[in-house]
């Protein structure tokens, strides 16, 4: 795995369910309205409310965007990234691989480290 850069590493907040969907593989790519910085390769996956915690981190592609890359339709949202409706995401970034950290980061843990601002 490359080292940790400045811009390699982001946090992001999924809901439960959809982690879910990530962890089963139901889902391979992670959809977002805006894009990652261009060095990004792994994102740190906080699951959000009831949870409330840091739990996964997955190696990314870089962005994919519509129209211009086609995913397969396999994977969970993917055939909607593929047909562009409005408001949908404009970046989807492939989940590579898939880490479950052996111990789990609590959100005030997060907040008492400055992981979060």
């Amino acid at each position: 795995m490359a080292p940790r850069t400045s811009d390699s590493d982001v946090f992001i907040s999924i809901h439960p369910s959809q982690i879910k969907n990530i962890v089963n593989r139901t889902k391979d790519h992670e959809f977002r309205k805006w894009g990652l910085l261009p060095n990004t390769i792994r994102i740190w996956i906080y699951e959000t409310a009831p949870k409330s915690r840091v739990k996964y981190m997955a190696a990314i592609s870089s962005a994919k965007r519509p129209g211009k890359d086609s995913l397969d339709d396999q994977g969970l949202g993917n055939a909607e990234f593929n047909a562009r409706p409005d408001g949908s995401a404009e970046y989807a970034y492939e989940i590579l691989d898939l880490y479950k950290l052996a111990n789990p980061v609590s959100f005030a843990e997060i907040k008492q480290r400055g992981w979060f601002k």
